[in-house]
């Protein structure tokens, strides 16, 4: 359960903060949509697989896979910004 929360108030990879975001609410915010298309599973992206997708990519994004960073024990993130 403790993931979970962690998941929820200290998302860290920006695909994670775009499906939270999504989520519909009861708030009078509408909710928010990643753009673009998710890649199809025959597709060879170089780099991180949500790059075409991300508002915070940076030119390292589309060469290189991010290493897995472990924050702590139940949590961990593969992005450069982390």
């Amino acid at each position: 359960m403790k993931s979970l929360k962690t998941l929820f108030k200290n998302h860290l990879h920006p695909y994670t903060k775009g499906l939270l975001e999504s989520l519909p609410s009861t708030d009078k915010e509408e909710s928010k949509i990643i753009k673009g298309q998710p890649p199809t599973i025959t597709e060879n992206i170089q780099g991180c697989v949500f790059h075409p997708r991300c508002p915070y990519k940076m030119n390292i994004c589309d060469k290189k896979i991010p290493e897995v960073k472990n924050i702590n024990d139940y949590h961990s993130v593969s992005c450069f910004l982390a």
